[in-house]
């Protein structure tokens, strides 16, 4: 804590472990902290205070839930919460600051994901996000009758804020055909105004395409979530199922990837993005069944999704492709490998671990109970996540394979990336492999992004479409570029 009065900073907290702050009580003489445990999912709420008193547990021990800290009430007789205790979905309460006990404001059947209340403490706001579409919902503390909120557009909302005297709403917010912008609400003339207008400057966006959400049967009786998008035209079209990394993620309808999906769209290329069984939104059940089963549930999922993409009328059933990143990067190797029988037209791998046990060995000491709870320990585990690592199956890949890997990646180490390109090219298997020597787990440089997307975009295009030498915004064509780039060069811009 820095007192900025005194220019004195001392540590307020010598408990150990992973915690995170939360906010300053009204008088600023209370913080709240999480401690996050053994998984993201999994949290303890303390109360600090600046007198050196010994920090209180507000939460029990033995409970496994999570705690979302919000701000305080103005009277500092307790605070807000996001938590799912006792339930699956995650609601809005209270929290006394003495016993711990909640009272609910608001338990939808969908995740509540932020809350703001304005300085006067009059003003409440809380996003909810239902099926990946931000719905707002406001309240009156004072009189306790709920506020009427406009319907916000077809998106993700993000970074709610309330202005000090309540009358104004702020977040950040994308649609699948609309980046990034600032939005403001005005409560009391219910009506919406952008602030900004960050559009893109190489493409039409009056011709881009709305994704219709839509469900498919699992094998175990499970409806999965995705969002499915159409290119324009008459003619069967090849299509890319993208995956979300996280695992504990969620597929959100906003402008992926700065408009990668609308790129593939407008070349003909349809895109299905599926919230397979680990991902965020749908329950706790639902988000759990992946731990400890990479490469189980999920796959079956994705072969699911295939099964489903064929029977729609307008896609090419044998022109079916598959990226991700991350976690998506491991669920596109085990798609090649493990499921090759599905004969994949191409694969694009962004830094995805090929091997379960090399990884998990491979993580930061602090990392290890995480690692063992959502993935499994290397040593006891070590023949089910070789049964489960792409690189077991490697010499089952068929189709072609863009990889690409940040050079420092101190999550996914580059040698997982090496070791699935070695045994590819040792079989003639055809495999792009793109080598950032700046990056480290995700492309951050925004010319490397635009490079790999870019890249990734033409491979995708050559294989899924169906046809070579094609070139998109980026204005090169795949072959401008060697096939590996371990070395500093030129980057090409958008």
């Amino acid at each position: 804590m820095h007192d900025l009065s005194t220019d004195e900073v001392r540590r307020i907290y010598t408990g150990g472990g992973r915690v995170y702050p939360g906010h300053w009580s009204p008088d600023g003489s209370r913080l709240t902290l999480a401690e996050w445990r053994t998984t993201n999912s999994d949290h303890l709420v303390h109360l600090i205070t600046v007198d050196g008193a010994q920090p209180r547990s507000l939460t029990p021990y033995d409970d496994v839930a999570t705690y979302w800290l919000g701000p305080w009430l103005r009277d500092g007789s307790g605070f807000l919460v996001l938590s799912n205790v006792g339930r699956e979905f995650t609601g809005l309460a209270t929290m006394d600051a003495e016993s711990g006990a909640l009272t609910w404001l608001d338990t939808p059947d969908w995740d509540v994901e932020e809350v703001a209340l304005s300085a006067d403490g009059r003003v409440l706001v809380w996003n909810v996000n239902v099926d990946g579409f931000s719905q707002l919902r406001g309240r009156d503390l004072v009189s306790g009758v709920d506020i009427r909120m406009p319907e916000l557009p077809a998106g993700t909302g993000t970074g709610l804020t309330v202005s000090g005297d309540g009358r104004f709403v702020v977040l950040r917010l994308s649609t699948a055909t609309r980046p990034w912008n600032i939005l403001l609400i005005d409560l009391e003339l219910g009506e919406l105004r952008w602030l900004s207008n960050v559009r893109p400057v190489a493409a039409d966006s009056a011709t881009f395409r709305e994704p219709t959400l839509v469900r498919y049967p699992a094998q175990d009786g499970r409806q999965i979530p995705g969002y499915l998008y159409r290119p324009e035209g008459p003619e069967p079209a090849g299509v890319l199922i993208s995956i979300h990394g996280g695992p504990a993620w969620q597929e959100l309808p906003v402008y992926m990837h700065d408009g990668f999906y609308q790129y593939l769209l407008a070349h003909g290329i349809g895109v299905f993005a599926p919230n397979v069984r680990g991902s965020l939104g749908y329950g706790r059940t639902y988000s759990d069944l992946v731990n400890r089963d990479w490469g189980g549930g999920d796959l079956t999922d994705l072969a699911d999704a295939v099964a489903y993409l064929r029977a729609q009328e307008w896609i090419d059933p044998n022109r079916i492709g598959v990226m991700g990143a991350s976690y998506g990067g491991f669920a596109v190797l085990s798609c090649l490998s493990r499921l090759s029988e599905l004969n994949w037209a191409a694969g694009v791998d962004f830094y995805g671990p090929s091997n379960l046990v090399t990884l998990a060995k491979a993580s930061p000491p602090t990392w290890r109970s995480l690692v063992a709870a959502v993935i499994g320990d290397p040593e006891a585990d070590a023949d089910r996540l070789m049964a489960r690592s792409p690189v077991t199956h490697a010499d089952r890949i068929q189709a072609p394979l863009m990889v690409v890997q940040g050079a420092n990646d101190p999550r996914v180490p580059r040698q997982e990336s090496d070791q699935i390109v070695e045994r590819l090219r040792s079989r003639g298997v055809e495999v792009r492999y793109e080598v950032f020597p700046d990056e480290g787990h995700g492309l951050l440089r925004r010319d490397n992004q635009a490079r790999a997307f870019a890249d990734a975009g033409e491979f995708l295009i050559r294989h899924v479409r169906g046809r070579s030498g094609s070139v998109g915004q980026s204005g090169h064509s795949m072959d401008d570029h060697p096939e590996e780039n371990d070395s500093s060069s030129p980057l090409l811009g958008q």
